[in-house]
């Protein structure tokens, strides 16, 4: 029976131009494990800086990828490979929402400024305005109802409540009689959890996958001389808070970095450092830095090895401004104006 074939030595692609590190006349054969990660280490250094911001050897590099996967990292580690992980969303993707956010967390704990957003990432996203022109409008158009047909000695609220407000100022709502069946204006809340985005590769995903969508309406009744109510929306103001905060709730934020790919090593390749080097090539396809693994530093103070102290804490968010809801408009189309009987 004839030997199998020899596969043929392989290259990565592309290659910086640097210097050989090998002698004139040799080559590295990197099919052979002992040979592959040093001539890696000198080829692929621009690569990974330019990928992580930091320099790092790859062997370095693929300790604490390996640790990562089985939660085995010091504070410090932890907070190296979050901040490579930001600078790669933030350079490479593009993510300058949720690599902001989470930058922010690493130091949140001294932080006295109230952290926002642009609201203008919020306001017209497709999952923000179903919910205005669905659930919200229906309970506008169920809370006058409910009003205007209550009996004598109704309040609403029923109980004392506050709600967060625009920038973090407190909303007081306290029981009082609706002036909506006399004929009256009066202003309703509506305070409700709505996704931003299903779709993990999304900056605004991983920046805030969900937050809390207050809604300010201000409603008119008039009543008809036929018999009912005409009700009128004069003026609906909306605006958004979330809480950045790590709570075992499911939650992550997932960087999708596809190393080897980024590296340039073929599926061959892959798994010499799986059989080698103890490294699954699916722990190198993306940081998701999850809820446990944030509550290891949740609170601490991280003293980092150049000296910088790190404060990581779950903190608020709040939209930058508040925004106007015409339910009228497209792609709404529902009418600012009823009837009830």
């Amino acid at each position: 029976m004839a030997d199998p074939p020899v596969p043929a030595p392989w290259t990565p692609f592309p290659l910086p131009s640097i210097p050989n590190p090998w002698p004139a006349g040799t080559a590295p054969n990197t099919w052979d494990p002992s040979q592959l990660l040093p001539y890696l280490e000198s080829t692929l250094a621009p690569q990974i800086k330019q990928a992580f911001g930091q320099s790092i050897s790859l062997s370095d590099l693929l300790d604490l990828f390996k640790r990562f996967g089985t939660n085995n990292l010091t504070d410090q580690e932890l907070v190296r490979l979050i901040e490579m992980g930001i600078y790669f969303a933030r350079t490479n993707l593009n993510w300058q929402s949720s690599a902001a956010n989470l930058e922010h967390w690493l130091d949140a704990g001294i932080s006295t400024t109230p952290w926002t957003m642009s609201s203008d990432l919020v306001k017209n996203r497709a999952p923000i305005t179903d919910a205005l022109c669905g659930e919200y409008y229906d309970l506008i158009v169920a809370g006058a109802q409910k009003r205007i047909k209550a009996n004598p000695g109704d309040l609403f609220p029923s109980t004392a409540t506050t709600i967060v407000g625009p920038l973090g100022e407190v909303i007081k709502l306290t029981p009082a009689a609706s002036p909506l069946a006399a004929g009256g204006e009066e202003t309703l809340y509506i305070e409700q959890s709505v996704a931003t985005s299903g779709d993990h590769t999304e900056d605004i995903y991983n920046a805030v996958a969900a937050v809390w969508l207050d809604s300010r309406v201000k409603v008119k009744s008039e009543k008809l001389a036929t018999g009912g109510w005409q009700v009128t929306i004069l003026e609906w103001e909306c605006w958004f808070w979330d809480d950045y905060d790590w709570g075992l709730s499911g939650q992550s934020v997932v960087i999708p970095i596809h190393l080897f790919d980024r590296l340039g090593i073929p599926n061959e390749q892959r798994d010499l450092f799986k059989t080698y080097f103890g490294i699954d090539p699916s722990v190198l396809d993306e940081i998701k830095i999850a809820d446990k693994t944030m509550l290891q530093i949740e609170g601490k103070e991280v003293n980092m090895p150049d000296g910088k102290v790190l404060h990581p804490k779950a903190y608020r968010i709040y939209g930058d401004s508040t925004w106007r809801f015409d339910s009228a408009a497209e792609p709404c189309s529902r009418p600012m104006t009823w009837v009830v009987q």
